[in-house]
């Protein structure tokens, strides 16, 4: 129930002005006539339908992964989520400072999820008293 409400309340309105700008780039010219429906579907799956719509791709993951993101955290002891936020600023860190190891292509919806259990940590859990190697990573 908790998917399906969240997953409408985005997918409705994305759908919407996703066929919305497929419509002006149709009439800007931007896609061939020969082939539109074609190519719209392709940017659309693809997700690039428009530039500035990226992060309703993501949304959709993690409102699929919440479930799973909530039971990790009801479940985990707090040396479990220090070890998978210790992963996430580590690949993170990763991902900014050597992005010619590409594992960005790997971590796509981790790297979001990463930062919802950062956001768990800090407010639920009192993450302040994390150890000092785990702020040396956040913040490096």
């Amino acid at each position: 129930f908790f998917i399906r409400r969240r997953v409408l309340r985005v997918l409705i309105p994305f759908l919407f002005f996703s066929v919305i700008y497929s419509y002006f780039k149709f009439i800007d010219g931007q896609v061939d006539d020969d082939d539109a429906i074609n190519q719209l579907w392709t940017q659309f799956y693809d997700g690039g339908v428009y530039y500035h719509m990226w992060y309703i791709y993501m949304l959709l993951g993690l409102v699929i992964i919440v479930p799973i993101l909530n039971t990790f955290c009801s479940n985990a002891s707090e040396k479990m989520l220090q070890y998978y936020l210790l992963i996430f600023c580590t690949s993170a860190f990763i991902m900014i400072f050597f992005p010619e190891l590409n594992i960005n292509k790997y971590l796509e919806l981790g790297k979001y999820s990463g930062y919802m259990l950062l956001g768990y940590a800090i407010f639920k859990r009192n993450a302040f008293r994390m150890p000092a190697y785990f702020y040396i990573t956040l913040f490096v």
